[in-house]
């Protein structure tokens, strides 16, 4: 791979990870690395090649993170956000059990702040779940009764530690049909913590378009694993699988659609809104668009004056 393209793609990764305020480990950094050609890179010229930015300044780095250059502070928030993130962590543990109880889920996975070990005092935790097929809307339901007696989803006005459910995609139709940088940064990164008949494996598959904005999609392992699924899912699998959870799934269906048009009547102008029999996505204030524009200004200010 070209030097030129190497240290491009090297810069545009931290750059991006500069606006989470997150440094990055050697291999972290290797394995987020931004495509800025069509050949991968090898290990050994990435670390050639990131030694020679660190030696001309242009990249920092200090007890084993880089970063870019006057951002020392980063380390400081670095050490208190990897203790709140093993807090965190510890909680889903816990939470992840009830999670379990619920019928017909294929695979639930950490994304955001959590995923990557930068979690804030004030951060919640991101799932994605993937579903049966036609029974995303009882997955959604049954999920916010369990966690809303344990009072530990995320609301309005409570945010911190809380499980957010905004991500559903049904098994048959795993495509995620949003490509963008911060989508595939953001799924790279995704971290399996149940997972049944390798649906991880096969999500992976419908969304490869990730290998068009980064170079790798590495598998992370999860500090914690459920792979069996719970009696009382099961139990209720049984129960519900023919025509009495295809009318339980029509009404709880037309509920959370009725409630998404009375809370968003005319639509949201952020972010995306959708429900429907394959995708729930709930991110009325996005902060994807935010964030890209963020990292193309930054790109601006930075990237081409070195080049």
């Amino acid at each position: 791979m070209d030097e030129k393209f190497l240290k491009k793609s090297i810069i545009q990764t931290l750059i991006f990870y500069d606006i989470f305020e997150k440094p990055l480990k050697l291999k972290d950094l290797y394995f987020q690395l931004e495509k800025t050609d069509g050949k991968k890179p090898s290990f050994f010229s990435f670390c050639n090649v990131l030694e020679s930015l660190v030696n001309e300044g242009l990249v920092k780095k200090k007890d084993d993170y880089y970063f870019l250059k006057n951002k020392e502070d980063y380390l400081k928030f670095q050490k208190e956000r990897n203790e709140i993130s093993k807090k965190n962590w510890r909680k889903l543990a816990f939470v992840s059990k009830i999670i379990n109880i619920v019928p017909f889920i294929c695979m639930v996975g950490v994304l955001g702040s959590l995923s990557i070990d930068n979690c804030s005092k004030k951060s919640d935790i991101d799932l994605i779940i993937i579903t049966k097929k036609n029974r995303i809307f009882l997955v959604r339901f049954f999920l916010t009764i369990l966690l809303d007696l344990f009072f530990v989803r995320r609301t309005k006005t409570k945010i911190a530690r809380r499980v957010c459910l905004n991500n559903f995609i049904a098994e048959d139709n795993l495509t995620f049909p949003f490509p963008s940088l911060y989508n595939a940064h953001s799924f790279s990164n995704l971290i399996p913590i149940i997972d049944r008949d390798s649906f991880y494996f096969k999500f992976k598959e419908k969304n490869n378009w990730v290998l068009n904005y980064l170079y790798f999609w590495k598998d992370k392992t999860p500090p914690f694993f459920i792979k069996k699924q719970s009696k009382i899912a099961l139990i209720l699998e049984e129960i519900l699988k023919g025509n009495f959870g295809d009318f339980l799934e029509k009404k709880v269906k037309n509920i959370q659609i009725k409630r998404k048009n009375k809370n968003y009547p005319f639509g949201v102008k952020n972010g995306r809104v959708i429900l429907n029999d394959t995708l729930i996505e709930l991110h009325p204030n996005s902060k994807e668009k935010r964030i890209e524009e963020e990292y193309k200004l930054r790109l601006k200010n930075y990237l081409r004056p070195n080049q």
